[in-house]
């Protein structure tokens, strides 16, 4: 038996099929909870959701994948999915974001990754401090926060598609903050407009999009408070996040 450890996401793709990314760990044996970054990145598709039986299509077992945590699955239609996830050496200099895309027939795409240019360790794309991704079209949009210079935590957003893979990261508050250091996150209309979310220890703010992040407006608070999550949602109903 195994646990689901450092984090799990759910989506209904556009057939209506509900898929399941979770990373796991054993109570004992191998790979340990107890060791503390030894995960398996799972996914799992159930194709009747009234009863289902769970089948893992094809999902690679790929070195990524061992010690991948923090996902989060999205639906980016024709029942194709997109998985975003922290790679095993997040925190270091190389540490990466990356995606696959279900395309279909036990079929994924190859890896795509993205991080921030530094060579300091504590640099790079560290999604246990929050991530989120929402879509419009077929495009993944995601938000993250990072440690780089020349302070921490701040948001970093990037866009996905199976054809071009992630695009390169512009972090659209700057990188001379901390505004992520309690989580960050992003919401969509499915149309251009997006919000981009971010909780500091002290605040919650966002910034808004209405060309599909090609801009962002300026950052404005939502509340001033103590912050302790480490995670923050978000969603949008009704035209209004």
């Amino acid at each position: 038996a195994y646990n689901a450890y450092y984090g799990s996401s759910v989506t209904i793709d556009s057939e209506g099929d509900l898929w399941l990314a979770a990373s796991s760990c054993s109570p004992s044996g191998t790979p340990s909870c107890a060791a503390g970054l030894i995960f398996y990145l799972e996914v799992w598709e159930c194709t009747t959701p009234s009863n289902c039986s769970w089948s893992s299509v094809g999902w690679p077992m790929t070195s990524d994948v061992a010690g991948g945590f923090w996902p989060d699955i999205v639906s980016i239609g024709n029942g194709q999915v997109a998985v975003i996830y922290a790679t095993p050496n997040r925190n270091s200099a190389t540490g990466k974001l990356a995606v696959r895309a279900y395309l279909g027939n036990n079929a994924w795409t190859g890896l795509s990754q993205a991080g921030e240019a530094c060579t300091s360790i504590g640099c790079g794309m560290y999604p246990n401090y929050g991530m989120g991704a929402a879509t419009i079209g077929s495009t993944v949009e995601i938000a993250t926060a990072a440690l780089g210079s020349p302070s921490g935590n701040h948001p970093d957003y990037l866009t996905y598609t199976t054809s071009n893979g992630l695009s390169a990261v512009s972090s659209p508050d700057g990188t001379s903050n901390n505004d992520c250091t309690n989580g960050c996150s992003i919401s969509s209309d499915g149309s251009s407009n997006l919000v981009f979310w971010m909780a500091s220890s002290t605040a919650i703010t966002y910034m808004t999009s209405s060309n599909s992040g090609s801009t962002w407006g300026s950052k404005t608070t939502l509340e001033s408070a103590t912050i302790t999550s480490s995670r923050i949602a978000a969603g949008f109903g009704n035209g209004h996040a």
